[in-house]
């Protein structure tokens, strides 16, 4: 009998599923590692390991797997160091699973706040990467400027529950606060941001705390009611950040002020054509309503990726009122006599249009998200000085 159960075992044993893929991580405070025998428990197969004083859990999709081999004792201890240098902070959270990301999170603890803020700017904006490093030497201020916008914007897409919204947007507010009575925050951003308020320049508490709001107004609205909403959201979010930059550039000027403000209407408008593939792909249809019922466009089709006459004109109206700010604000910033550098996001945002109008006003043309032009685009006309609204 003891012979057959424990051939039973070895069956069961060589023929049970071994997941290949690495779940996620969750590492609490400690200092130094040592290893702890691999268990077996439940269906996720934990590979544990602890920390001397305390307990570090790694959790991966199996113990021999290779983000464990990838990860090792030296990525462990950092994550452990980099728990134990963020202050009241007991859980460093749940890590993503691709190899590229372990390693990054093993390094974390080195990284330092500007390059941190750096990085996401390159990850998440990289349009707005590429003019800001086209900047002179308050570049560093702008990529916080930029940093906070999308951490930000990244609430609206990373949490679901809207009360937990609000305690995160809430937390900004209260950085803010922190910024303007002279405390530095332990946040990356927030820490850069303190850096481009304090040592730099002064930047606007009012314009800080606008783009907040506008984030956080989206929680209680589903879509724009119609073009001057999603406009005067465009100008809450687009325009103030871009308020903010002529702040860092110290740029103090009325008619630059004003090109500004029509330049972040049509970015806004411009996104909310961009962003069509991406709340497709959630289920979710962010078109102004009212064009949407004057089109009579069907939201099925949106969400189903289905390019109609019906959206393809409703993008043709979107694109002209975005051409139609464009204008202005070229307008302005010529009479302003400032350099072209602080408005170089119109390059970028006129290449948009003019690739939208030569797909056929298709907003799920591939093409449209990968001009791999535009970095030399960008250079050239930094160099020569010229118009970037043309």
């Amino acid at each position: 009998a003891k012979r057959e159960l424990l051939h039973l075992r070895t069956r069961q044993r060589k023929t049970r599923a071994k997941p290949t893929s690495v779940n996620s991580c969750v590492v609490y405070l400690g200092t130094r590692v040592a290893p702890y025998p691999a268990r077996w428990q439940g269906g996720n197969y934990p590979h544990p390991y602890r920390h001397e004083g305390c307990t570090a859990v790694l959790f991966f999709g199996h113990p021999h797997s290779m983000m464990a081999r990838a990860l090792g004792e030296r990525g462990v201890g950092l994550l452990g160091r980099l728990a134990a240098g963020r202050a009241g902070v007991g859980v460093l959270g749940r890590v993503p699973v691709s190899v590229q990301q372990w390693r990054a999170a093993s390094v974390a603890a080195n990284v330092s706040p500007a390059d941190h803020t750096l990085d996401l700017v390159r990850t998440k904006e990289r349009d707005g990467f590429l003019c800001t490093l086209l900047l002179g030497p308050q570049r560093r201020s702008v990529f916080a400027v930029r940093g906070f916008n999308i951490e930000l914007a990244s609430i609206l897409d990373s949490v679901s529950e809207p009360a937990i919204a609000r305690i995160r947007f809430k937390f900004w507010r209260e950085i803010i606060g922190d910024i303007a009575k002279g405390t530095r925050p332990a946040h990356p951003v927030a820490s850069e941001l303190f850096d481009a308020h304090h040592e730099n320049h002064k930047l606007s508490k009012l314009f800080l705390r606008r783009l907040i709001d506008a984030r956080e107004s989206q929680l209680d609205q589903a879509a724009f009611v119609d073009l001057p909403d999603l406009e005067q959201y465009a100008e809450h979010t687009a325009s103030t950040m871009l308020y903010l930059i002529l702040e860092c550039l110290n740029i103090k000027n009325m008619n630059s002020d004003h090109a500004a403000s029509h330049l972040g209407k049509a970015i806004g408008i411009a996104n909310c054509l961009r962003g069509v593939p991406y709340f497709a792909s959630r289920q979710q249809v962010q078109l102004p309503k009212k064009l949407v019922e004057e089109f009579k466009l069907s939201p099925r089709d949106v969400v189903h990726g289905k390019m109609t006459d019906e959206l393809r004109d409703l993008s043709h109206s979107l694109a002209s009122a975005a051409v139609v700010h464009m204008n202005t604000a070229e307008h302005y910033w010529k009479l302003s006599g400032q350099s072209a550098l602080p408005f170089l996001p119109a390059l970028g945002l006129r290449r948009y249009l003019d690739h939208l109008q030569a797909a056929n006003f298709d907003v799920f043309e591939p093409k449209l998200h990968n001009d791999n032009l535009l970095p030399v685009a960008l250079t050239m006309r930094a160099l020569r000085g010229s118009s970037p609204f043309v």
